[in-house]
C-alpha cells in the first residue's frame, strides 16, 4: 500500500468590510438624480498544487462608483435611465501562471491579479406608446483592463506579441476581462389585448446584440465574432397574469 499524501495546512486570517453608500437628489417630482460608491470585499483563499505545495490567496477588494440619472417625461409615457460607472478591483482572484512549479517548467494555481479596472456607461429606455403597447431598449459600453497579470502564452504566440517570460507565459496588463464585449444592445417590443373579461393575448418581440470578445486572454484564436439573437413569442394569460400559455 503505498503512501498516503499529506494533508495541507495553510491558515489565512485578514480583516476586511464591505458596504454602500449613496445620495439622491429630487430635481424635479419625475426627475432624479443619484451616485453611488460600494465597497467590496471577497476573503482570503488557500490554493493547492501539485507535489503538496499550498499557496496564500490575498483577499479581492473592489471600489465601486456609480453616478446616474432617471427621468420620466410626456405624463410617464417616457422613461429614461442613464448612468456611468467605474469598478477598481485590488488584488483581483483568478488563475495565474506561477514559474516555480513542475520542477521549474510552470503551472497555475489560483492567486491574484495586480488589478482589474471596469468602466463604462448604460442607458435604458422605456416608451409606453400606446394602451397595452411598450417599447423599450438599452446600450452599454463597457471597457476592461487587467493590471499586472501572467498567464500561459496562447497557441502560436511569439516574443515579439509578448510571449517572453517563463513557462513560457506573458503579462496580460492592459488585456480586456475575458468574456466581456465592449458593446451590448437590446430592442424589445411588447403587445397585449383583453380579449374577454378574464382572459387577453400577447406578443412580444425582442432583439439582442453583443460585440466580439475573448474567450480566453488576448488570443485571437478565441475572439467570439459579434452577433444578434432574435426571440419572438406569442400566447395567452388570463388577465392578473397568473397563468400563461405560449
Amino acid at each position: 500500500v503505498g503512501a498516503l499524501t499529506p494533508p495541507l495546512v495553510l491558515n489565512r486570517n485578514a480583516n476586511g468590510f464591505s458596504g454602500r453608500a449613496g445620495v439622491e437628489y429630487e430635481v424635479t417630482p419625475t426627475a432624479n438624480l443619484y451616485a453611488t460608491y460600494t465597497r467590496g470585499y471577497k476573503g482570503p483563499a488557500v490554493s493547492s498544487a501539485s507535489g503538496g505545495a499550498a499557496f496564500a490567496v490575498d483577499p479581492e477588494k473592489v471600489n465601486a462608483y456609480e453616478v446616474g440619472a432617471k427621468v420620466d417625461l410626456f405624463d410617464r409615457v417616457l422613461n429614461l435611465n442613464v448612468a456611468g460607472f467605474i469598478n477598481d478591483f485590488r488584488d483581483f482572484q483568478a488563475q495565474v501562471f506561477d514559474p516555480t512549479l513542475n520542477g521549474g517548467l510552470g503551472s497555475f494555481r489560483t492567486g491574484n491579479a495586480s488589478s482589474l479596472k471596469t468602466r463604462g456607461i448604460e442607458a435604458e429606455a422605456l416608451v409606453r406608446a400606446a394602451r397595452g403597447i411598450s417599447i423599450s431598449g438599452g446600450v452599454t459600453y463597457l471597457d476592461t483592463e487587467y493590471g499586472n497579470y501572467r498567464v500561459a502564452c496562447y497557441v502560436g504566440q511569439t516574443a515579439a506579441q509578448g510571449c517572453n517570460l517563463s513557462g513560457p507565459s506573458f503579462d496580460a496588463k492592459g488585456s480586456p476581462l475575458v468574456g466581456a464585449s465592449k458593446w451590448n444592445t437590446s430592442l424589445a417590443v411588447n403587445a397585449e389585448r383583453p380579449v374577454s373579461e378574464g382572459l387577453k393575448v400577447f406578443v412580444n418581440a425582442d432583439w439582442r446584440y453583443r460585440s466580439s470578445f475573448y474567450y480566453a486572454i488576448n488570443d485571437p484564436n478565441t475572439i467570439q465574432a459579434g452577433y444578434s439573437i432574435v426571440n419572438g413569442t406569442i400566447g395567452i394569460g388570463d388577465i392578473g397574469d397568473r397563468a400563461r400559455f405560449s
